[in-house]
């Protein structure tokens, strides 16, 4: 699968730079820096591992367990992670006010 390498590649630059850039509707840009942009950079992370884990973990019948709390592991993370991702969004937007 070519989606989760991408999702990887962004969430790694994401967490090295501590740069992030989020498009949303009628062009507007939101710039994270620093923590947002290191959370965001986990989110990724842990939505890749997670989509990655039940297709090459789950083949040999043996390492099925493993992919089961991999996947537990991951998804928490992400849940995790975008939630701080967007608190921490939300706190900046009630600190401009």
């Amino acid at each position: 699968m070519l989606l989760p390498l991408i999702l990887m590649r962004d969430g790694v630059n994401c967490c090295v730079l501590q740069q992030a850039l989020m498009i949303g509707s009628n062009h507007s840009r939101l710039e994270l820096e620093g923590k947002q942009a290191v959370a965001r950079g986990v989110t990724w992370i842990c939505l890749s591992l997670f989509l990655n884990f039940p297709y090459f973990w789950t083949t040999p019948t043996r390492l099925y367990a493993v992919a089961e709390v991999g996947k537990i592991v991951f998804a928490l993370g992400f849940i995790a992670s975008l939630g701080y991702t967007l608190w921490s969004i939300v706190q900046s937007w009630i600190s401009m006010f």
